[in-house]
């Protein structure tokens, strides 16, 4: 009886440290959509993108995923743009978190993601694209609405994609779906406009 009121008590302490951790990342969530305004100087917009990539290494790993690198081969500094690192460290952590959602949900023998980086006119570009699942239709109108969400409770709080087309916004740029294909993959666009250092 002892051994049993033991398990119970550790079950009941698992579900609420889980629960404890889900609340907390919403409320963080909900934080970061009310306030936008990190501290903002020029930078090579692939710092935040390597260093998010060095984050998720693991998790990468873990899912057997490929993150394919697809760098613009024109000088750096033709890539600097103005912005806070956390902030789009955030940014590219919701999209490729996002990526691998899909990914894991296509169950493909070879998944990828692959993140390209471009120069065009006065805007630097990058695409984040998937061969996930892809956005349903009648999804794809809703995907940057706070709290919309395809995912389970456990997994998402439907707040990533918004905070960061706001926090891209706040720098000066956007980011929309470029291309997407039920069953396919998709492509993320984010762009910024080009600064100097």
């Amino acid at each position: 009886d002892m051994g049993k009121r033991g398990a119970e008590k550790s079950e009941d302490i698992e579900f609420f440290a889980k629960e404890i951790t889900r609340v907390t990342r919403i409320i963080n969530s909900m934080r970061s959509l009310s306030r936008v305004g990190g501290e903002r100087r020029p930078l090579d917009i692939h710092g935040p993108i390597d260093d998010t990539a060095l984050t998720l290494g693991d998790l990468f790993a873990k899912r057997k995923v490929v993150l394919i690198k697809d760098y613009g081969a024109e000088a750096r500094e033709l890539y600097t743009v103005v912005g806070d690192k956390d902030e789009m460290v955030q940014v590219f952590s919701n999209l490729l978190r996002n990526a691998l959602h899909a990914v894991d949900a296509a169950k493909r023998r070879a998944p990828a993601i692959r993140v390209a980086t471009s120069r065009k006119g006065d805007r630097v570009e990058v695409r984040v694209s998937d061969n996930g699942s892809g956005i349903k239709p009648e999804h794809l109108e809703r995907i940057f609405e706070p709290t919309f969400t395809t995912k389970s409770v456990e997994e998402g709080t439907g707040l990533g994609l918004s905070i960061s087309r706001r926090l891209v916004r706040a720098f000066g740029g956007d980011l929309e779906v470029e291309e997407t294909v039920e069953g396919e993959g998709t492509t993320f666009l984010i762009w910024f406009p080009a600064s100097s250092l």
